[in-house]
């Protein structure tokens, strides 16, 4: 914008590409209203924009200029993604939080080792062997489990047997046969015998013969303990009677007729 040091025109151009100054100027006797004179003029600057231009106007007149007094505007700053950098690389407090990738390391071959696990493998051989102890335990497990099996229908069938005797002694009966198998009864006596009198009897287990006591006293509350051990010994000796007729002591009635 060229300033122009002398009298005011009354109208002024400006362009903001190349310098153009025109001056209509009607002061000079005897001259035309619509004459051009010409003058003398010093350039203090070129402007390329009207902004500008406002604001150097207002500077040399002396006015504040709101383009000045305005703040510079602020660079944007680049944030890189957050996929190619490590969160340890920003600040956290004026970041959001990033996600930090984390890398697994690959694990190492080791030869050597490798070759001591081939010669580690199990055969054919040996594989064949603990596939047949592993038969032998599972028949073993099966047997175990069919007798268990037949133990519980037996106990389960003398119980019922018992719920429905109509005497204290029947009742002592029914669970004998129940508890002990015949092979135990055939060969034991309610306490055991002594060596100096008659054959050798052992005694039955305790611990069952007990239960069959507090069982006979739960359901016959009147019985004297006494007959139960009567009742017991009675059935032990009409079991070797049976022995004796029959030679099969796995065809000995169980329960009482």
């Amino acid at each position: 914008m060229p300033y122009v040091d002398m009298m005011t025109p009354r109208w002024m151009t400006m362009d903001t590409h190349k310098l153009t100054i025109q001056l209509l100027w009607s002061g000079r006797k005897g001259k035309s209203q619509n004459m051009a004179g010409q003058c003398m003029a010093s350039i203090k600057f070129v402007s390329n924009n009207r902004y500008h231009t406002n604001a150097k106007i207002k500077e040399f007149l002396g006015l504040e200029s709101d383009e000045r007094n305005k703040p510079l505007p602020k660079k944007r700053t680049s944030v890189p993604p957050s996929r190619y950098t490590d969160s340890d690389e920003t600040d956290v407090e004026n970041t959001p939080t990033q996600r930090k990738r984390t890398v697994i390391p690959k694990p190492q071959r080791n030869v050597a080792q490798m070759i001591v696990d081939e010669y580690q493998v199990t055969t054919l051989t040996e594989t064949q062997k603990k596939l047949k102890d592993m038969e032998e335990e599972n028949e073993k497990l099966r047997n175990d489990n069919e007798k268990l099996r037949t133990m519980l229908i037996r106990g389960i069938l003398a119980w019922a047997v018992a719920q429905n005797a109509n005497s204290a002694s029947c009742f002592v009966r029914t669970l004998l046969t129940a508890v002990f198998p015949i092979d135990v009864l055939l060969v034991s006596n309610l306490r055991g015998t002594s060596r100096d009198s008659g054959p050798q009897r052992q005694a039955l287990d305790k611990m069952k013969v007990d239960a069959i006591y507090r069982a006979t006293l739960q359901k016959w509350p009147h019985v004297v303990p006494s007959s139960i051990g009567a009742a017991i010994n009675a059935k032990l000796t009409e079991i070797r009677g049976k022995k004796k007729e029959r030679k099969n002591p796995e065809t000995l009635m169980l329960f009482d007729d």
